[in-house]
């Protein structure tokens, strides 16, 4: 894991403010802060993220955080390939943060949410619902995201209640669009 191996080394709180301390640097364009936080979540390939998913998760997070725009393009490939042995809360804590993106995100993510691979899937398609429910989806990408979830039972990420959330909203909303529509057009 080699710069890394430093970083797992230290107490949880030190292991946070550095990261902490990292993702800001990176946030405010400081190349190096950049590079190292690339480095260490490239570092995390599926043997890390089996022996280490908390220190992964907290990288990953790390990256993610800083919020720039070279911070989500690596991001994006980073979910390409995204290892299966993601933990449940990793890709939990990784489609709760990636709204941060907006729309810019919407292309890869509607590619993830197509993906055979489970893990890359989840992560589309959980982060989409998150999106939904932050109001940041325009109507085209909430019909793509109910055309994907529609018949979407369950994985191991635990993607069917958040689909089953999404389902059930808009189902009601639509609901609510048609009762508006005839109250309209008889004036109530």
């Amino acid at each position: 894991m080699g710069a890394g191996e430093n970083l797992m080394q230290m107490s949880d709180f030190e292991l946070a403010s550095e990261l902490r301390s990292l993702s800001m640097r990176a946030s405010e364009s400081e190349q190096e802060a950049q590079e190292t936080l690339e480095q260490l979540v490239r570092a995390c390939d599926a043997k890390a993220w089996e022996s280490h998913p908390r220190f992964c998760s907290s990288v990953t997070s790390a990256l993610i955080q800083a919020g720039t725009h070279r911070s989500m393009l690596f991001i994006m490939r980073f979910l390409r390939d995204i290892p299966s042995t993601v933990t449940f809360g990793a890709m939990e804590m990784m489609a709760g943060q990636l709204t941060i993106y907006g729309a810019s995100l919407l292309p890869t993510l509607r590619s993830l949410a197509e993906s055979s691979e489970e893990a890359s899937r989840a992560v589309g398609i959980q982060t989409l619902c998150n999106m939904y429910f932050e109001h940041k989806l325009p109507h085209p990408d909430e019909e793509f995201l109910y055309s994907q979830i529609k018949d979407f039972k369950d994985d191991r990420f635990a993607t069917g209640h958040l689909a089953e959330l999404v389902r059930d909203d808009i189902q009601s909303r639509k609901g609510e669009d048609s009762e508006r529509l005839l109250k309209d057009i008889i004036g109530l």
